[in-house]
């Protein structure tokens, strides 16, 4: 899992035994932050309280600076102070969530974040105790998804992980080995390694494991496509009318992206249950996260157009003898003129 910050409304005093009692709870480490940690994978840091936890870029990687500025939105720490630093600090490598709490905070903060190409994700009402933080936020415009508490974490974790190598991709280093900067360029190693494999098999798909949850029972045939939209609007259509059992989407679509497909799909209930892979080969990792987020379960690498066939010198004119540009020799082979 990749580093995470955390900030909780929370007073001086009670923010360390928070941390301490998350830490016993779940799988990651989890502490209160002190100024100057690097962030790392499989590490989560906790705003004191009465601090502002900020993020900066150091060389490759994260740190974290505890400011004991002026309260953000009456608090300190405060969620907005922390998602600026993010966006202007890691911006499209990062995703934020906002959960459950009173007022405003984090809602202009997610929107930079938003801005800077960053995926943001907030709880929906009906799991919220108190919808302010969150209802504002939507109400900017700042939420890619709005998703019930309970299902959260799954989403972070397809988020964080959307992509499966193939057998055939290069091996990647281990999680645990990697440094921030190495991660943060996971996607696009993949990328790379899945579009590469493309190629080198003839187009035949290699976004494939035995248990993938696309691979077909065994003792099935082939599935039959139906008819492809030619663009995402005419895809919106053909899924209104038929049921499918696979949504192939394509990132770049005229008319309608297909970020904006997904959405509508998930207003209108046409995609519930079934799997969405995206269809890519030169969208950022930020639409990727996004995609993720709203329902995607990984993506495909389009193979590159060939490139187009070199034409052929033209054939060298014959100039004929005393033509200007044209040497006359002699017998002896010396220019005359």
């Amino acid at each position: 899992m990749p580093p995470i910050v955390i900030t909780q409304h929370i007073p001086p005093g009670f923010s360390a035994a928070f941390a301490n009692r998350l830490n016993k709870l779940c799988a990651l480490e989890v502490r209160e932050a002190a100024d100057g940690d690097i962030l790392r994978r499989g590490l989560a840091l906790l705003a004191p309280g009465d601090r502002h936890l900020l993020l900066r870029r150091t060389g490759s990687g994260y740190a974290v600076e505890l400011e004991r500025g002026p309260e953000v939105c009456y608090q300190r720490p405060s969620v907005d102070a922390m998602f600026h630093s993010v966006a202007r600090a890691a911006g499209g490598r990062s995703i934020a969530v906002l959960l459950t709490g009173m007022g405003a905070d984090g809602a202009k903060g997610m929107l930079a974040l938003h801005s800077a190409g960053g995926a943001t994700l907030a709880q929906d009402e009906a799991s919220c105790v108190i919808y302010g933080m969150p209802r504002e936020a939507v109400r900017l415009g700042a939420v890619d998804t709005i998703a019930p508490l309970a299902d959260i974490p799954a989403l972070l974790t397809r988020a964080v992980r959307p992509l499966r190598p193939s057998a055939s991709a290069s091996p990647v280093s281990s999680p645990a080995t990697q440094e921030p900067e190495q991660q943060a360029t996971r996607i696009a190693r993949h990328r790379r390694t899945s579009h590469e494999a493309n190629h080198s098999r003839r187009g035949r798909l290699t976004h494939h494991a035995q248990d993938h949850p696309l691979s077909p029972p065994p003792g099935r045939g082939p599935v039959r496509l139906r008819p492809r939209g030619r663009d995402g609007r005419e895809a919106l259509l053909l899924l209104r009318a038929h049921k499918v059992a696979l949504i192939l989407c394509d990132i770049s679509m005229p008319g309608m992206s297909g970020i904006e497909l997904l959405s509508r799909l998930r207003q209108e209930g046409l995609a519930v249950g079934v799997p969405i892979l995206m269809v890519t080969a030169e969208s950022g990792d930020a639409q990727l996260r996004q995609a993720i987020l709203y329902g995607a379960r990984g993506y495909i690498a389009s193979p590159s157009p060939p490139p187009p066939p070199r034409q052929p010198p033209p054939p060298p004119r014959r100039i004929a003898p005393g033509e200007a540009g044209c040497p006359i020799f002699g017998s002896t082979g010396r220019q005359h003129g």
